[in-house]
């Protein structure tokens, strides 16, 4: 009984961490902890460059629109719209790269029918392609869903500034308002903060939902429902534990047997329930140890729970009411 009420423990708070997981998950693969600074011809490429170094950030770019659009030779009728970017952006919509060249977005690859590595012939000249980058359809920004990256180098001014960051901190959104020239603001141009996928919202609650949830308690539910299990069944042993105090059995040593015995029956909830940890835990490899940890919790309490009720249980039974135990065995 002991071990499926371990084991459930453990399960039914990883089902939980696991959720709160994959809304963290959903919610840096859609862009949305990819925060952004617009302001037309007023962000500083290089100061945008030096969020990256901050705790926490995990890439910075900045972007700005291109005059000239991609006219391949392949689409006489039309064109792809340009976006040049600093040499660091490509990191944050995930393209990877071969070298030097425009970043094409899957659907523009698709319809031309190019990969990396490959020329596109153009209307003058030809665009090697350095990298290919998916954009979906699941609520970020569509303007880079068709769309070519160009790289240049970081001087000027640029018209946007995106910074990845996880966990979120909270002086991101300070770092990217400090890429904003003052001098080249005006009413028209100015910043606006967002990020790359507004579905989530603007800054994530997982972790208030972490904290909210109902398997948050199950350590202490541990406790209470383990000591409660443990005292009711010394309880039932009464007559027996009485019995050998009135022998000449010592308390401390009646109640070192008691404990011995707990531990012997622990150890297979225990193990059964590390193992349901573990499996939990593994899914998400780079934060093993703390899921690990943080599984194992409930089984801490069952451990705690049963000291706690075999001592207080035992220690309750007294060699002078050994008759009345008898007459009401």
């Amino acid at each position: 009984m002991l071990a499926v009420f371990a084991v459930s423990l453990v399960i039914a708070d990883g089902i939980a961490i696991r959720a709160s997981l994959d809304d963290a998950y959903a919610y840096r693969q859609s862009g949305a902890s990819t925060k952004t600074i617009t302001a037309v011809g007023a962000i500083d490429s290089r100061e945008c460059g030096a969020i990256a170094v901050a705790e926490g950030v995990r890439g910075a770019g900045a972007i700005r629109k291109a005059s000239d659009p991609l006219r391949p030779l392949a689409l006489p009728a039309g064109s792809i719209p340009v976006y040049e970017v600093t040499s660091s952006f490509a990191a944050l919509v995930a393209a990877p790269t071969e070298a030097t060249g425009i970043y094409l977005a899957a659907s523009v690859a698709q319809r031309l029918g190019v990969g990396v590595g490959d020329e596109i012939p153009l209307t003058v000249g030809s665009a090697h392609i350095a990298g290919i980058y998916n954009w979906p359809d699941d609520g970020r920004r569509s303007d880079l869903g068709y769309a070519a990256l160009l790289p240049v180098t970081a001087d000027g001014v640029f018209d946007e500034c995106w910074a990845e960051a996880w966990p979120e901190p909270p002086a991101l959104p300070t770092a990217l308002r400090a890429t904003v020239m003052p001098e080249r603001v005006d009413s028209s141009n100015s910043p606006e903060g967002g990020a790359v996928n507004k579905t989530f919202g603007t800054q994530f609650r997982g972790e208030e939902r972490y904290e909210a949830r109902v398997t948050s308690f199950a350590p202490y539910f541990a406790v209470l429902v383990s000591a409660l299990l443990t005292a009711f069944a010394i309880w039932l042993r009464r007559l027996e534990l009485a019995a050998a105090l009135h022998v000449g059995v010592r308390r401390v040593d009646l109640l070192a047997t008691i404990l011995i015995e707990i531990a012997m029956l622990l150890v297979v909830p225990i193990t059964l329930g590390s193992a349901a940890a573990a499996g939990f835990a593994r899914a998400d490899p780079d934060e093993f140890t703390p899921l690990l940890l943080i599984g194992l919790r409930p089984l801490v309490g069952i451990i705690v729970g049963t000291t706690v009720g075999a001592t207080v249980a035992t220690l309750s039974i007294h060699e002078r009411n050994l008759l009345r135990y008898f007459a009401r065995r």
